[in-house]
């Protein structure tokens, strides 16, 4: 389990429709959410937001080998050094989206993107159910 702030479908589909060009087409894409804390939300720094709308901006990018993530800029609160949606992992080399952490060259977005998304608890057994996934492998939203 972990929290995070889960982006909404119109967030998620707009990520997607600006930096599908940047994907390389054999990565997993991912484009759900920010994480605030691994764990419940009792533990973390949101422990009285659940449920709470937040606004976020995708102000820049970082890509690698492995990851791809967009930089955040939210009210929200993370334990992340840099907040971060990760876009999009390449799993061929074992790559998981926890690696976002390590990114370092983040590059701005010309025009940065307006994002919401909603302080949830999310079971990793069930994060992305049958619907994502299907959505993940025709690489739409």
């Amino acid at each position: 389990m972990y929290t995070a702030l889960v982006l909404d479908k119109a967030s998620k589909n707009l990520l997607f429709s600006r930096l599908n060009s940047l994907i390389p087409k054999e990565w997993k894409i991912f484009c759900h959410h920010m994480t605030i804390n691994m764990g419940s939300l009792i533990n973390g720094p949101a422990k009285d937001m659940l449920g709470q709308k937040f606004t976020l901006i995708a102000h820049s990018f970082a890509l690698n080998d492995r990851v791809f993530a967009v930089g955040i800029q939210s009210d929200c609160p993370s334990k992340n050094q840099i907040k971060h949606v990760t876009i999009a992992v390449n799993q061929q080399v074992g790559a998981k989206p926890v690696e976002s952490n390590c990114l370092e060259s983040w590059n701005p977005i010309a025009k940065p993107l307006l994002l919401s998304g909603i302080v949830s608890e999310v079971d990793e057994g069930i994060k992305h159910g049958n619907q994502e996934a299907n959505s993940e492998k025709t690489r739409s939203f």
